[in-house]
């Protein structure tokens, strides 16, 4: 905080002079000279001398006024640290030289950042400096230091964030802390497929009905034209009956990056329960169950399966 000072001049001047110069009255009346005053503390000044005396302070100027005893120019000045030297001579009568304070100290704060700026990746977490803030003439400012701005992590680009003190004399110092929030790194997903059904149980003259297939990729979007299917599948004999067995059909899919996703499928192939409308079960030790067909209608026995057909099939077959 700034120093509160007396600055005196004419008759308030002699005053404080007077403490020291009375008994030398007759020599201030003469052309010029001098006398060492006692004081508390004697500060050199730039044009003059700050001198405490009595629990006060005073800022005394040279120059040319009146202490009463006439125009004098006076030069002030310290000898040693407790004393002063007061030194005149006698000056123009029609000229004054008002006393005027020195100009005040007034710098600027000094407003210091732990830090200037920072990087960090979208949706990652940060943290503001640590900012401070002092005056040489009114101390520490750090709780008048405001903020701003803000800084938005999830949002790419780059903030910039100011902080700002005043001073009692309306001083202002800025520093900006500049934050780079950078576009997160796009990480690849896989694919996803689906099927409708993963395994099917179909009878030799039943219908095969293969699953629904589809595809979705985060980056990619709808990859369902993009599905491959590669296995092995039921296929219908020369009559639309198909072999029993076990298949397995695989479907896969591949993103635009490389990244792929498979699902499989498995088709169970089995013999009808019985023999149908033209014939009928038979049991032997040796055969098992085995279809006897209805001979008199002209069915015989389906060369590889559990079940009758007509003589044509059986020709359209075997030819």
């Amino acid at each position: 905080m700034k120093q509160k000072f007396l600055f005196l001049s004419g008759a308030a001047l002699g005053l404080v002079l007077s403490i020291g110069l009375l008994h030398a009255a007759s020599s201030v009346r003469a052309a010029g000279g001098s006398n060492i005053i006692s004081a508390t503390q004697c500060t050199p000044q730039q044009n003059g001398v700050l001198l405490k005396k009595y629990g006060k302070t005073y800022l005394l100027k040279n120059g040319c006024r009146n202490a009463g005893h006439g125009m004098r120019d006076y030069t002030l000045t310290c000898v040693g640290s407790t004393k002063y030297k007061v030194q005149w001579s006698d000056c123009d009568t029609g000229s004054t030289n008002p006393v005027t304070p020195p100009p005040a100290s007034n710098t600027k704060p000094v407003l210091s950042l732990s830090k200037t700026s920072e990087q960090i990746t979208a949706g990652q977490s940060f943290s503001y400096p640590i900012a401070t803030a002092t005056d040489a003439e009114d101390g520490n400012l750090t709780s008048e230091i405001y903020k701003i701005g803000g800084v938005n992590n999830t949002v790419p680009g780059t903030y910039v964030v100011q902080y700002r003190v005043t001073d009692s004399d309306d001083n202002t110092v800025t520093r900006n802390f500049v934050v780079v929030v950078n576009a997160a790194p796009v990480v690849n997903t896989p694919p996803v497929l689906t099927l409708s059904k993963y395994n099917t149980t179909v009878t030799i003259d039943g219908v095969y009905t293969p699953p629904t297939a589809t595809a979705t990729d985060a980056q990619d979007g709808n990859l369902t034209s993009s599905i491959v299917k590669t296995g092995t599948s039921p296929t219908e004999d020369k009559i639309g009956l198909y072999s029993s067995g076990t298949y397995v059909e695989t479907y896969t899919v591949t993103d635009s990056e490389g990244a792929q996703a498979t699902a499989t499928h498995t088709i169970n192939v089995i013999p009808p329960a019985d023999c149908g409308a033209n014939g009928w079960l038979h049991y032997t030790e040796e055969l098992g169950d085995h279809c006897h067909c209805n001979a008199v209608d002209g069915y015989l026995e389906h060369p590889s399966e559990l079940m009758c057909i007509s003589a044509t099939d059986f020709i359209t077959l075997t030819s």
